[in-house]
């Protein structure tokens, strides 16, 4: 899963070409090249290692390997959907997010890699209205703005991923802010129970509307997931009540940088496993997902589904402009 912050602005292709690089020869001159084409392989991150890939234009070798897992069908088919949402928090841009996707690429991307592409379209999420429900303070003291659009676009997305995993299609949400992913984790736990979550992000979102400075939904998702409090409770997202409980010990942090301190006593007490960039600085990024992948085993030692859900701002600000 893809979340913007306001606006995320690269050149055309970036995503899919590795840079073009200058040869020096002899220390004369310069010139530009392609990347050389990989050797074609055969294995995949978990023989190969994570921390190893290195990905540029050329994708027909990831193929090779791939076992197609019981939970997707033949022939390998990617569902997208657009989640256009931007009240979960304060800034305008981040319902540009899917569109963007879309212009740099997403499509030959997902061909590249020999997949079929099912693009379900962008949904339609309502806006906030001042008659909107809001949280009863005799009951839930406390802040969650818009929470009533946010709900019901969230169970639109819950309700367009769930079809798509029904189909054992490879869900792909396209946000948006990061509130989506509460919709699209509901869906995954409800097809797939034992699927591990791979949350990458530089922020916890395990707030609740008990423990949120701000109110933004968006800092939300993780808390309402696991059931902090009672989301019948929050005006729109009453259909929570079906869902299944995210287990502490079925989700794994990675590239937290910023908690508020409510989310950090929560993580502790919960004892979920969460890797931070000072983690990434000093096992790399190879090392941490190697952990990750790891710690999401199931008891026996097998492996299990995975979701990611990646946040843009794991990035580091200084790649990009308007990462908050």
């Amino acid at each position: 899963m893809y979340r913007f912050g306001r606006t995320c602005v690269r050149n055309k292709g970036s995503a899919l070409r590795g840079p073009r690089r200058e040869a020096v020869s002899g220390g004369r001159g310069t010139a530009s090249s392609e990347p050389p084409r990989l050797e074609r392989k055969t294995s995949f991150p978990e023989v190969e290692g994570i921390g190893s890939a290195i990905i540029h234009s050329h994708y027909d070798y990831l193929s090779d390997g791939f076992i197609t897992p019981p939970f997707l069908k033949e022939p390998r088919t990617v569902g997208v959907v657009g989640a256009p949402m931007s009240w979960g928090q304060p800034r305008a841009g981040t319902d540009q997010g899917a569109k963007m996707i879309r212009d740099y690429g997403l499509e030959d991307a997902v061909l590249g890699l020999e997949w079929r592409l099912d693009d379900h379209g962008d949904l339609t999420f309502d806006e906030p209205a001042s008659n909107d429900p809001r949280p009863d303070k005799k009951v839930l003291n406390g802040r969650a703005k818009n929470s009533y659009c946010v709900g019901k676009g969230l169970k639109k997305i819950h309700d367009a991923v769930f079809e798509i995993a029904e189909k054992k299609q490879f869900a792909l949400i396209v946000g948006g802010d990061h509130s989506i992913s509460a919709g699209s984790v509901a869906a995954i736990l409800k097809a797939r129970p034992n699927t591990g979550i791979l949350w990458i992000d530089a922020h916890g979102d395990i707030n609740t509307p008990l423990t949120s400075p701000s109110g933004n939904m968006h800092g939300m998702p993780i808390g309402l997931l696991m059931k902090l409090v009672d989301p019948t409770l929050i005006p729109g997202f009453e259909w929570m009540k079906d869902t299944p409980k995210l287990d502490p010990q079925q989700i794994v942090y990675v590239g937290l940088r910023d908690l508020d301190t409510e989310e950090r006593k929560v993580i502790k007490e919960l004892n979920i496993k969460a890797y931070t960039m000072q983690h990434v600085d000093r096992y790399g990024i190879g090392g941490v997902m190697k952990r990750a992948l790891d710690h999401l085993r199931l008891p026996d030692g097998s492996l299990r589904p995975l979701h990611l859900s990646y946040d843009i701002d794991a990035v580091d600000p200084e790649h990009g402009k308007y990462i908050v």
